[in-house]
């Protein structure tokens, strides 16, 4: 049987069509942002206390609020405002993501390994965390603490970046965190540095929620309560890094810088405050080594008003100020105060023990920023103007849900909130993030080609 041979007009045909084909431009792909479903955000909030006593919960929202067990036994709490009083564990809470929303937990103890004014801000389950200032020595207990809201086991790995270098202590990796469930890992086993260090953690399956709670002890037998602090999770290392809500007249300072990248590097700091920007005396070249932690002391009482530091380098740092009320010990409460994302369009926040409460606000841009500050029922919000490279303080209500809106691409915030509990000067910072900062947004295109 004879093989069949195509004709070569029809040969020739075909290759044209295909020339002409690929030779006709196809045009660009047209994307678009999807349009936002409602759905729900959930975040975790640790137990901030051992004991119920003197704990808050409080989660608002323009919308609606859901506060519940991580297991989802008991019946939720809903409302806009949701203010839990002796919370005894873990918690739950979720919001529409269309709406402003804010959680966090605050602890007043006037004695007791919990003694002192604490907070911490409620975060979303996700795949890394950086807690810059952590201290793990003889007299100082740090612990992390791993919430797992997903329905699938997680497993966490813990990278240490000291003085010396990039460490991983025994224990430190393939740490199994179960669905729905808590996990506190001690630091004291695996960790003893004199000096603070900078925690990353990471996770190798699913996602958590970390947070990493400080207790500080003084006295030859380290006895002596210090103080109690829950350092809240700061965004990734970037090369410019904005601490704001600075507190005033704090006794002593210390600056934590991490270099966690392969190359060593130098950093600037600078003071922000009402005038605008100045340097720091002795602060303006810090020597980083690659994969390294430094510290920095700063001058007593370097700024007498709310303020924010900014720490300027060539590579991506972790950065935290730990601050001291007093050098008396028995009276101290440290503050970890943390780096912060830029404040979102929409946010809000609640404090819900009798204190002063100051807004922090810093504006990192050119241009003034202005944010919109709407308390409890008011009817017209307070506008307040950030001057470029300034910062502003505003006193805000306690007991009352605040409510935040800015357009602004530049500003960053943080609440600074002292009480006097007992015999300490309590102080902690809270940072205002908001639900924009955990929002996705998804890009959607279309091939011409591909038929319908």
């Amino acid at each position: 049987m004879k093989r069949w041979i195509p004709p070569v007009a029809a040969v020739v045909a075909l290759s044209v069509v295909t020339l002409i084909w690929n030779s006709v431009p196809i045009p660009a792909l047209p994307s678009e942002n999807a349009p936002e479903v409602s759905a729900r955000v959930s975040v975790a909030c640790p137990q901030l206390s051992t004991t119920a006593e003197d704990t808050y919960l409080a989660a608002v929202s323009k919308g609606e609020v859901r506060v519940s067990p991580l297991n989802g036994a008991d019946v939720p709490k809903v409302g806009q405002q949701v203010v839990l009083q002796e919370q005894s564990e873990p918690l739950r809470v979720q919001a529409n993501r269309s709406h402003s929303f804010g959680a966090s937990v605050w602890g007043a103890h006037s004695s007791g390994a919990d003694q002192g004014l604490a907070a911490a801000v409620c975060v979303a389950p996700a795949s890394q965390f950086w807690f810059p200032g952590v201290r793990s020595h003889k007299n100082a207990v740090a612990e992390v603490v791993l919430v797992n809201l997903d329905r699938q086991e997680a497993v966490v790995d813990l990278t240490v970046y000291t003085a010396k270098g990039q460490e991983f202590p025994q224990g430190s990796r393939g740490i199994g965190v179960q669905p729905g469930a808590t996990r506190t890992v001690s630091l004291s086993a695996m960790l003893d540095n004199g000096e603070p260090v900078t925690i990353k953690v990471a996770l190798s399956s699913s996602r958590v929620a970390a947070f990493v709670r400080q207790r500080l002890f003084a006295g030859k037998q380290g006895t002596q309560i210090a103080g109690t602090e829950w350092i809240s999770p700061s965004p990734s290392p970037e090369p410019v890094v904005v601490i704001p809500g600075v507190p005033s007249k704090i006794s002593g300072a210390t600056l934590v810088v991490t270099n966690p990248g392969e190359r060593a590097t130098s950093a600037g700091v600078e003071l922000i405050g009402s005038f605008g920007s100045a340097a720091i005396a002795g602060a303006d070249a810090l020597d980083l080594p690659a994969q390294t932690t430094r510290t920095l002391q700063l001058p007593q009482a370097f700024t007498d008003e709310i303020a924010a530091i900014r720490v300027t380098s060539t590579q991506a740092l972790s950065v935290s100020l730990l601050a001291d009320t007093t050098k008396e010990l028995a009276s101290n409460d440290p503050a970890v105060v943390v780096s912060t994302a830029v404040l979102p369009q929409n946010a809000a926040f609640f404090v819900p023990v009798a204190a002063s409460a100051q807004l922090s606000l810093v504006n990192v841009g050119s241009k003034p920023a202005e944010v919109s500050i709407l308390s409890g029922k008011d009817e017209k919000p307070e506008k307040v103007v950030v001057p470029a490279g300034a910062t502003a303080a505003v006193e805000v209500a306690t007991k009352q849900t605040i409510l935040l809106q800015s357009n602004s691409e530049s500003l960053q915030a943080a609440v600074v909130a002292s009480k006097k509990v007992g015999k300490i000067q309590g102080l902690t910072v809270l940072p205002v993030v908001g639900e924009d900062s955990l929002r996705i947004d998804y890009t959607i295109g279309y091939d011409p080609r591909v038929g319908s």
